[in-house]
């Protein structure tokens, strides 16, 4: 790991007390010097509008200086900016390139980030096994979103033997990391009785977490929990999450928090109550 240099130390110093103006100046400083570090964090200012207005091209320009002078992190968040399209146009080859140069240098986020462009064919050949490896790598390290990943792989064979059991564990051990697609993917299975007894309950229970950190998806199936298990049924609430998942796009969510708008407009006419 390396050591952070005066005007690193200085600028996250700031940083931990809100003060991002100084944080600039510090990391500028450090930038200026030739700190991969302080490019690193200089580009995160402009990344992020830290002390100044976020601005996503030069902060892939300070990314790539950081990533040219051997710095892993600036690899993997420069594959990051190409793969997305963030102050470039999307280039997945690239994004392919630097984030293999991360990972031949052990960095755990971009063996993960490889392993989904092996997955899903992106700037590489398809390669479901290659993408497994890569998976497992960093999920050894503990990276939540490969062990949801490689969990996923192998509850469907993809790249992995079939194994529905083991690949849930995996899938467990990322939710416990906090990590929102494997609460939702344990919610869904109890949800949908996948492999699993269908239990809304125990469903619940999984999607009350991801919900709670305003995912849409989630916010919807915890409103059909609260809705139809009589055990935690509540109505209230229910109508709540079904809005917040509607406001945000969620297509089963629209369509049916429109149908009990249309129900309250019927009802209020008759001085009755709708059902959701």
């Amino acid at each position: 790991m390396r050591e952070f240099s005066r005007e690193v130390k200085k600028g996250k110093e700031c940083l931990s007390v809100r003060d991002s103006k100084n944080a600039y100046k510090w990391f500028k400083k450090g930038a200026d010097k030739g700190d991969v570090l302080g490019m690193l964090n200089f580009g995160y200012c402009y990344y992020s509008g830290h002390g100044c207005s976020r601005d996503l091209a030069i902060a892939l320009k300070w990314f790539q200086k950081a990533a040219e002078g051997g710095c892993e992190e600036a690899m993997f968040a420069l594959g990051s900016c190409l793969y997305n399209g963030q102050g470039c146009e999307i280039d997945l080859e690239g994004a392919v390139k630097w984030f293999q140069k991360a990972a031949d240098e052990e960095y755990v986020p971009a063996l993960g980030a490889l392993g989904q462009c092996y997955a899903k064919g992106q700037g590489v050949d398809k390669d479901p096994q290659k993408a497994v490896e890569l998976y497992g790598k960093a999920a050894e390290k503990g990276e939540a979103s490969a062990l949801y990943a490689l969990g996923d792989c192998i509850v469907r064979g993809d790249g992995a033997e079939k194994n529905v059991e083991e690949g849930r564990k995996l899938i467990r051990q990322a939710a416990d990391k906090g990590y929102v697609p494997a609460f939702i993917a344990m919610g869904r299975a109890l949800f949908f009785g996948d492999g699993v007894e269908t239990d809304l309950e125990a469903a619940s229970k999984w999607f009350y977490p991801a919900a709670k950190q305003g995912n849409a998806e989630a916010q919807y199936y915890l409103a059909f929990c609260l809705t139809n298990c009589e055990k935690i049924r509540d109505t209230e609430s229910a109508i709540a999450l079904l809005k917040m998942s509607s406001d945000q796009g969620f297509p089963p969510a629209v369509e049916r928090y429109a149908d009990f708008e249309k129900k309250l407009e019927f009802y209020k006419k008759e001085g009755e109550k709708p059902e959701t």
